[in-house]
C-alpha cells in the first residue's frame, strides 16, 4: 500500500514538474507572424513581398528568400493562413513557393485569395494543398487541418472610405473584402488572429467565441467597445497589437502599452517572444 502511494506521489510530482511546451512567436512583418512549439508550426499573414509598400513593415529580402526555399525557420510548416488577399498580407506567387518547399503544408484562405492561387503556373502542383473556406458573413466553420484545430469566421474588414466624385457620398472601399479570422489551438494555447477586422465592427462573432490565450489585433482598435469585447468575451492573457504604421511609431507604442498592461508590440523582423 505504501509503495502504491509512493508511486502515485512520484507520478503526480513528475506531472506537475513536467516542462510546458512553450509557444514561440516570431514577427515577420505588418500582421505576419510565425508561431511554433516543439511539434507544430504555422504562418499567418506573412507571405507577402511587395517592396513598394511604404506605410508598414515588409519582409526583408533574405526573409522572403528563406520563405521561398523552406529554409529554417520556414521549414516543416503545417499550415499557412491568409486572412484576406490584400497585398500587405498575401502574395500568391510567394505562397505557392512556400507550399512547394513544404509539401505537407496546407494553405487556408478565403475565395478571393484562392482565386489568385489558381492563376499561378504552379497551381496544378499545389492544388491539393489549398483549403478554400469562405463562410457567410458572421458564420463559423470548425475544422482540423494537419492535426491543428481551427475555428474560421468571416468578419468585416476595417473600413477605408473614398468620396464618390459624382454624389459626394462616402464609399467603403473594403466593403466586399473577404476577411477571415482564425482561432487556432496549438497544444494548450488558443490563439486568435483577426486579420484587418476591428472588434467593434464584428461583435456578432467575437461575442460568441470562447476565451483565448493570445489575440492578435489592430493597433487602433482600442475604443471602449473594443475593450468591453476583450474583457467580457475574449479575455486574452496576452494581446499582440499589429499593423503598425511607420510614422509616429514610438509615440503610438507608448500610448498602447500604457493602456494595456498585457500588450505586446513587435517592431523588428524575426524578433521572437516566448509564451509559456
Amino acid at each position: 500500500m505504501k509503495n502504491s502511494i509512493l508511486i502515485i506521489m512520484i507520478i503526480s510530482v513528475n506531472l506537475l514538474s513536467a516542462p510546458k511546451d512553450p509557444l514561440v512567436i516570431t514577427y515577420i512583418a505588418n500582421e505576419g507572424f510565425l508561431l511554433n512549439n516543439s511539434t507544430q508550426k504555422i504562418l499567418i499573414d506573412a507571405a507577402f513581398n511587395d517592396s513598394t509598400i511604404t506605410y508598414c513593415d515588409v519582409p526583408a529580402p533574405q526573409v522572403i528568400q528563406n520563405m521561398k526555399t523552406g529554409h529554417p525557420p520556414f521549414d516543416n510548416l503545417d499550415v499557412i493562413f491568409a486572412t484576406h488577399s490584400h497585398r500587405d498580407h498575401f502574395d500568391a506567387e510567394l505562397t505557392g513557393n512556400i507550399l512547394k518547399a513544404n509539401k505537407q503544408c496546407k494553405l487556408v484562405c478565403p475565395a478571393q485569395a484562392a482565386e489568385k492561387m489558381r492563376e499561378l503556373e504552379a497551381f496544378p502542383e499545389i492544388v491539393a494543398q489549398i483549403v478554400e473556406i469562405t463562410p457567410e458573413l458572421f458564420a463559423k466553420v470548425d475544422t482540423t487541418i494537419n492535426n491543428i484545430p481551427i475555428t474560421i469566421s468571416r468578419v468585416h474588414h476595417g473600413p477605408y472610405y473614398d468620396i464618390n466624385p459624382q454624389t459626394g457620398k462616402k464609399i467603403n472601399r473594403h466593403r466586399n473584402v473577404e476577411n477571415l479570422c482564425f482561432v487556432v489551438t496549438l497544444h494548450n494555447k488558443r490563439i486568435l488572429h483577426v486579420g484587418d477586422a476591428p472588434l467593434y465592427m464584428n461583435n456578432q462573432i467575437f461575442s460568441t467565441l470562447e476565451p483565448v490565450d493570445i489575440i492578435f489585433m489592430e493597433r487602433y482598435d482600442r475604443s471602449e467597445n473594443a475593450v468591453s469585447i476583450l474583457n467580457t468575451y475574449l479575455k486574452p492573457k496576452e494581446i499582440i497589437f499589429m499593423h503598425l504604421p511607420k510614422q509616429d511609431r514610438e509615440s503610438l507604442i507608448t500610448e498602447i502599452l500604457d493602456q494595456f498592461s498585457n500588450g505586446h508590440i513587435f517592431t523588428t523582423s524575426m524578433q521572437k517572444q516566448i509564451f509559456n
